[in-house]
């Protein structure tokens, strides 16, 4: 078993602009515009946040089902 070191200010999530833009390319055939990456970023922000608890949950129930039924094995 490897011991990983997590600290308190580790990033869990970030979405860099390349893919906000790689996303627009799929979508658009173009990359977003200046306005355009800022009114996306601010939408993306309250979205995550507008849901964040039900991400939260999920997320942690998920990985304590399957790192307690790894340990049961």
């Amino acid at each position: 078993m490897s011991v990983v070191i997590v600290k308190e200010d580790d990033i869990v999530f970030l979405i860099a602009l390349g893919e906000l833009q790689q996303e627009a390319m799929t979508r658009l055939g173009r990359e977003l515009k200046f306005d355009e990456v800022n009114s996306a970023k601010k939408m993306i922000q309250a979205g995550l946040v507008t849901d964040i608890e039900t991400i939260f949950s999920a997320a942690i129930d998920e990985a304590v089902k399957i790192h307690h039924s790894s340990e049961l094995s």
